[in-house]
């Protein structure tokens, strides 16, 4: 059980890595960024539409 779990954390901690390398590298890219706020902007504004549309 101890070795299951030393491999779980090496594989977790390389995970954590590569996702913390991939966030960087989305956060270096202007039009992903772009992408990703008019999203959320977007997600935002329908929420409001809603809530206000149904008063």
């Amino acid at each position: 059980m101890s070795e299951l779990l030393s491999a779980f954390t090496q594989v977790a901690a390389w995970m954590w890595s590569e996702i913390g390398l991939l966030l960087g590298w989305i956060l270096n890219q202007p039009i992903l960024l772009l992408a990703m706020s008019l999203f959320f902007v977007g997600a935002i504004v329908s929420f409001f539409i809603r809530v206000f549309h149904s008063v």
